[in-house]
């Protein structure tokens, strides 16, 4: 694994970045929001909740194995991986709250506020996922171009002819 990769997932290191900042405040708008609609919304159905909770476990288990470390093990198929999950879970919540707002049930403007919540969190996570690939592929981009400067260095150093000395002296 590359510096880039042990520098950047360190056990703590994750927990206080932008990106695993943003992911949690996410979750926690999403669990919050599927609570909320659960035991305090008139709203009949199952289906908002479910899918909240699902997206909220899917996401935290993504952010536990972010945050303890486990993703140097292999780190381009965990980063693949809660990439194309992250973004599912996004767009299936936020279509799930869209039917919710737009259904004909809703009556009280506290119907409004889990669809609410479920889609500034699903943004939070869309948001995290995207602070986390330009980051991770900046700090790549400067690795390369640090190892390519000390190639060149070494090479020039190597290639370069060093004065003849006199034998005489």
């Amino acid at each position: 694994m590359s510096i880039v990769g042990e520098k950047k997932f360190s056990k703590t290191r994750y927990i206080i970045s932008p990106e695993g900042i943003l992911k949690l405040i996410g979750i926690v708008l999403i669990v919050a929001s599927g609570l909320i609609h659960y035991f305090y919304s008139y709203l009949d159905g199952l289906l908002f909740p479910i899918t909240a909770a699902s997206v909220g476990l899917g996401c935290l288990l993504f952010y536990l194995i972010f945050a303890t470390g486990l993703v140097k093990c292999a780190l381009r198929c965990c980063n693949i991986t809660d990439t194309v999950f992250t973004m599912m879970f996004c767009i299936t919540l936020l279509s799930v709250s869209i039917v919710t707002i737009t259904a004909d049930d809703v009556k009280l403007i506290s119907d409004y506020l889990p669809s609410g919540l479920a889609i500034i969190g699903s943004l939070c996570l869309a948001t995290s996922v995207s602070i986390f690939f330009i980051r991770l592929s900046f700090e790549k981009e400067t690795d390369l171009e640090q190892t390519e400067d000390d190639t060149t260095q070494a090479v020039t150093a190597t290639s370069t002819p060093r004065p003849r000395k006199s034998v005489l002296i």
